[in-house]
């Protein structure tokens, strides 16, 4: 999956955040917050599960796999989410003017370059992200009215 993910408050159905049988999962660098299940994984072929904040789910289930929180790097923290210019789930920022930061500023798995996530956001003051990458979401810049077209290889 990709590491700019937010799997945020899922309650219908299944109520899944993310719900995977029998298949190999690997999620990385992302907030999965807020659902009735965080995070269901069933009969997984492998599973690696890094650098996440799975945190204010109702349940979570994990089939046999070991709980990733407090392991491999996963947190599960209050994200402080805060509104900004595209939605409700940027991250609280001392750098953008917000009283405190959010457990997820720099708490990603590598570089926000090597991800190819430098040229995106989780600031309200929308600046990069830059050095060791944001859990969570990553929103496009604004420049004036207009919203930019990233292409990166």
């Amino acid at each position: 999956m990709s590491p700019k993910l937010r799997i945020i408050n899922n309650y219908g159905a299944g109520g899944d955040g993310i719900y995977a049988e029998n298949s190999a999962v690997t999620l990385t660098n992302n907030i999965i917050a807020l659902n009735l299940y965080g995070l269901r994984v069933t009969g997984a072929i492998t599973a690696t599960i890094s650098n996440n904040d799975v945190w204010g789910n109702i349940t979570a289930d994990y089939s046999g796999l070991p709980d990733p929180t407090g392991s491999q790097g996963n947190i599960k923290l209050d994200p402080r989410f805060v509104a900004g210019p595209l939605g409700s789930y940027y991250l609280s920022q001392t750098a953008a003017g917000q009283s405190v930061n959010s457990p997820c500023v720099d708490a990603g798995s590598a570089s926000a370059a090597s991800l190819g996530l430098d040229q995106l956001t989780t600031r309200t003051d929308v600046k990069v992200d830059q050095g060791i990458v944001d859990l969570g979401y990553h929103y496009l810049l604004i420049y004036g009215n207009y919203l930019p077209v990233i292409l990166k290889n």
